[in-house]
């Protein structure tokens, strides 16, 4: 199944309305749940469902941001260790329709507008590879 066809089947105005109607108990059943499984677990999602997803989202959990934080916290660190990984830009295009105030690629800029054809994608990813560069951020 594709990303988009994925997306398109959740029952995104349901949790929404779950999101706003849930209490703040409901938030910390949820974190109760999370401090009661282990991290592999919960961050492969087995035990979790989208109405604790909602419960998590929920402006009633407002309060509870600081075991919240450590929580994910926790997960991050037993998935991720402590790294930071560096990305270096590809820029495959600076064509945009959007106008974001703090973006160089906004559609009002009166620069050049480029898209790099897939020799040039090519070339760009072995000169990163070149100066050692592994992890490669596509920007477009």
């Amino acid at each position: 199944m594709r990303f988009g066809d994925a997306f398109s089947s959740l029952p995104l105005n349901h949790l929404h309305e779950r999101a706003h109607t849930s209490s703040q108990r409901d938030v910390e059943s949820v974190l109760e749940k999370l401090s009661a499984g282990s991290p592999t677990n919960l961050a492969s999602g087995t035990g979790l469902s989208l109405i604790d997803f909602a419960n998590l989202i929920a402006p009633a959990g407002q309060t509870l941001l600081e075991p919240l934080c450590a929580q994910s916290q926790a997960v991050t660190q037993q998935r991720f260790g402590k790294v930071i990984r560096l990305f270096a830009p590809l820029y495959l295009s600076n064509e945009c329709i959007n106008n974001c105030a703090y973006c160089g690629f906004s559609r009002d800029n009166p620069i050049l507008r480029v898209t790099l054809s897939t020799q040039e994608v090519e070339r760009e990813a072995r000169a990163l590879t070149d100066q050692g560069f592994r992890n490669v951020l596509l920007v477009a």
